[in-house]
C-alpha cells in the first residue's frame, strides 16, 4: 500500500509540474501584470501580406509608477495612454473574438510566482528550459482584429507618409552604396528589394508582389484602398 501511495504521489506531483514553468529559464522568473495598449504612432507594415498592423505594447502595472495604485487598477495608464491618442486594449471587449478575450494570460513557475504573456503566446518546456513562441497566425490575427473593429484608430496619413520616408530613405542608401560599387551583385540586390519595400508600403501589396514589379514581372494593378467597416459596399 505504502508503495502504491508513493507512486500516486509522484504522479501528481508530475502533473502539477508539468503546468509549472521552470522558474531558472530566462523570462521565468515572474514578471509584473501589464495591459496591452496601441499608440498612434506605432504601426508597421507586414510585408508577408502587404498591410498595415498596429504595434502593440505591454505596459507594466507597478506599484508607485504612472499612477498606479497598491490594487493596480489600471486606469491611470488608461488615461496616460488616451491622452497620447492611444487606446489600451480591454480584456473584455465585445468586439474581441473569444479566442482573444483576457489577451493577457497568467503561468505560474515552480516557485509559485506568476508569469504573464500576451494572448499570441505558448511556452515550449523541456526540463529546466522554456520558451516564448509565437501560436501561429495569431500576433498577426490579434493586430487585424484591432485594425478592422475600430478598437484602435486607423492608421493616419501622417504614420505612413512618415513610415514610407524611412523606407525611401533606405533605398537612397542603398542606390548610394551601389553606385559606389556597381560590379557588387549583392548590393544590386539590395537595391532592388529597398525599392520593392517603397512599392509594397505605397500600394499595400506583398513585398514577393512588389519585387515582381520593380524586376518588371509583372504589370503593376489599379492600387485598391482597403474598404472599413463602416464602409457601404
Amino acid at each position: 500500500m505504502a508503495l502504491m501511495t508513493g507512486e500516486q504521489v509522484q504522479v501528481v506531483r508530475s502533473i502539477e509540474r508539468r503546468n509549472l514553468l521552470p522558474h531558472r529559464s530566462p523570462g521565468c522568473s515572474g514578471n509584473d501584470k501589464f495591459v496591452l495598449a496601441s499608440l498612434p504612432t506605432h504601426w508597421e507594415f507586414d510585408f508577408e501580406h502587404g498591410e498595415w498592423l498596429p504595434g502593440i505594447r505591454e505596459v507594466a502595472l507597478v506599484d508607485g509608477v504612472n499612477g498606479v495604485g497598491r490594487d493596480l487598477n489600471p486606469g491611470p495608464i488608461v488615461a496616460m495612454i488616451g491622452r497620447k491618442g492611444g487606446v489600451v486594449i480591454h480584456e473584455e471587449d465585445s468586439r474581441l473574438p473569444a479566442k482573444f478575450h483576457n489577451p493577457v494570460r497568467m503561468m505560474r513557475n515552480t516557485k509559485g510566482r506568476p508569469v504573464y504573456y500576451p494572448c499570441w503566446v505558448q511556452w515550449d518546456v523541456m526540463g529546466e528550459d522554456a520558451e516564448r513562441v509565437p501560436v501561429g497566425d495569431d500576433h498577426r490575427e490579434f493586430r487585424r482584429v484591432l485594425r478592422d473593429t475600430g478598437v484602435v484608430a486607423p492608421i493616419s496619413a501622417m504614420m505612413k507618409k512618415r513610415t514610407i520616408k524611412g523606407a525611401i530613405f533606405r533605398r537612397d542608401e542603398a542606390v548610394n552604396m551601389y553606385g559606389a560599387s556597381p560590379s557588387n551583385a549583392g548590393l544590386a540586390d539590395k537595391v532592388q528589394r529597398a525599392q520593392a519595400e517603397v512599392v509594397a508600403m505605397d500600394r499595400e501589396i506583398p513585398l514577393a508582389e512588389a519585387l515582381a514589379i520593380v524586376r518588371g514581372e509583372s504589370t503593376p494593378a489599379p492600387t485598391k484602398r482597403r474598404a472599413r467597416k463602416d464602409e457601404v459596399a
